[in-house]
């Protein structure tokens, strides 16, 4: 019995340290990663927006990955908005939006993640490139 509990709890700590570990690869592939999930074309001096599905019914939440780069972004806002039919336990989507301050190229990183588990790596990770002419 002593050895199945020992056994058990070495498997929780390996997986523990695994989601760790993966949740820190997705991050650094998201930053440097050039595969995007699209490429937004803007001006300098003119806000746009992301819309992306969410559910907060769930406890996932979309979040930046990292820092903007505030040379090129300067974050505006971010709100939920229900989808139809307006039910309980149904989704709708995120729409972030985000002022263009200057020309030149940047990145955007959202994860869609739950804010209390620390060690797991996101449900999903979207990528942006940012054109600012």
């Amino acid at each position: 019995m002593k050895k199945v509990l020992l056994f058990a709890i070495c498997m929780a700590v390996i997986i523990n340290l695994m989601s760790g570990i993966v949740f820190a690869a997705e991050c650094a592939k998201c930053q440097n990663n050039q595969n995007f999930t699209a490429i937004i074309h803007t001006q300098a001096g003119h806000q746009f927006k992301i819309e992306v599905k969410s559910n907060p019914t769930t406890g996932y939440k979309w979040t930046l990955c990292g820092d903007l780069n505030p040379g090129f972004l300067k974050f505006v806002s971010s709100r939920y908005l229900a989808g139809n039919p307006q039910m309980a336990g149904s989704g709708g989507k995120d729409i972030w939006t985000f002022k263009a301050v200057a020309k030149g190229a940047t990145k955007i990183c959202l994860k869609y993640s739950r804010p209390w588990e620390k060690d797991a790596a996101p449900a999903e990770i979207k990528n942006y490139k940012i054109v600012i002419k």
